[in-house]
C-alpha cells in the first residue's frame, strides 16, 4: 500500500501544481491582454503627441517667419527714421546759420543807414513818394533796410498790419535772441 499511497500523494501533488499552473497561465493571459489594449491606446496616444508636436513646430516655424518680417519692417521704418533725424538735424543747423548771418546782417545795417544818410531815420510811410531835397535832387528810399523796434518811438499797430506773418515772426524772433543776449 505503500507504493499506491505514494503514488497516489505523486498524483495529486502534480494535480494542485498543473492547477496552479493553469491559474497562473489564465492570469497571465489577462495581464498580456490588457497590455495589449493599453499598448494600443498608448500607440494612439503617442501618435496625438507626435501630431500636437508636429503642429506646434509648423505654429513656431510661422512665428518666427512672422517676427523675422516685423523685424525687417522694424528696421526699415528705424532706419527711415534715423535719415529723418539726420535730415532735420541738417536742416535746423542750416536755418541756424541763416538765422545767425541774417542776425549779422541786420546788426551791420543798424548802422549803416544812419552813417550813410546822416542822422535821419526812415520810416516806410516816409517813401510813398518821390521827395526832392533843397538842391533839387530825387532822394531814394534805401534799397534795403531793417525795421528795429527797439529804437521806435511809437509801437503803432496799424504798422504791424502792414508786415507779413514771415516778417513779424522775424522781428519776434530778432528781439528774442537780443533780450536774451541782454539778460547774460
Amino acid at each position: 500500500m505503500t507504493a499506491e499511497l505514494l503514488s497516489l500523494i505523486l498524483d495529486f501533488v502534480i494535480l494542485v501544481a498543473l492547477v496552479g499552473t493553469i491559474y497562473y497561465a489564465f492570469n497571465l493571459t489577462r495581464s498580456l491582454n490588457n497590455f495589449k489594449k493599453q499598448r494600443e491606446e498608448m500607440k494612439k496616444m503617442i501618435g496625438e503627441l507626435v501630431k500636437n508636436i508636429d503642429e506646434a513646430q509648423t505654429a513656431i516655424d510661422g512665428l518666427k517667419a512672422a517676427s523675422h518680417i516685423a523685424a525687417d519692417n522694424l528696421d526699415d521704418v528705424l532706419h527711415e527714421s534715423k535719415k529723418m533725424a539726420d535730415e532735420l538735424k541738417i536742416i535746423n543747423d542750416t536755418s541756424n546759420s541763416l538765422a545767425n548771418r541774417l542776425e549779422g546782417l541786420a546788426a551791420g545795417n543798424r548802422t549803416a543807414p544812419q552813417s550813410f544818410f546822416g542822422d535821419a531815420r526812415y520810416e516806410e510811410d516816409d517813401f510813398d513818394e518821390e521827395e526832392t531835397a533843397d538842391s533839387g535832387e530825387v532822394v531814394e528810399p534805401p534799397s534795403f533796410f531793417i525795421q528795429d523796434r527797439e529804437f521806435e518811438e511809437e509801437d503803432d499797430l496799424e504798422e504791424d498790419a502792414d508786415l507779413s506773418r514771415a516778417e513779424r515772426e522775424l522781428i519776434q524772433a530778432l528781439q528774442g535772441q537780443q533780450s536774451g543776449r541782454g539778460g547774460r
